[in-house]
């Protein structure tokens, strides 16, 4: 896509490039077997996964003043702590 990142793997003879940090990071994720062992702990991973993307870093990287870091820090991000220990729980999936 020429941009990074990109992830090079090199199998069977092979080259693949892997592109977009969430495809890298479900590639790495499921050649560690971090992927799940069911479908149901599968969505649980990618809905942690989904907070981090889709609430946390835009949160983090729209706070640009020190004002918003101090909101982000004191407010934002607490509560988007709080939804993922909720998610998490007692659960461990590794």
């Amino acid at each position: 896509m020429g941009q990074v990142p990109v992830l090079v793997v090199e199998k069977g003879g092979k080259t693949h490039r892997v592109c977009q940090s969430k495809a890298v990071g479900r590639y790495v994720a499921g050649q560690l077997g971090l992927l799940g062992a069911t479908p149901e702990e599968a969505a649980d991973i990618d809905s942690l996964v989904e907070t981090v993307y889709g609430d946390i870093v835009p949160a983090n990287n729209n706070a640009k003043t020190p004002e918003d870091r101090a909101k982000f820090l004191a407010e934002v991000l607490p509560k988007h702590l709080a939804t993922l220990e909720a998610l998490v729980g007692d659960k461990l999936y590794v």
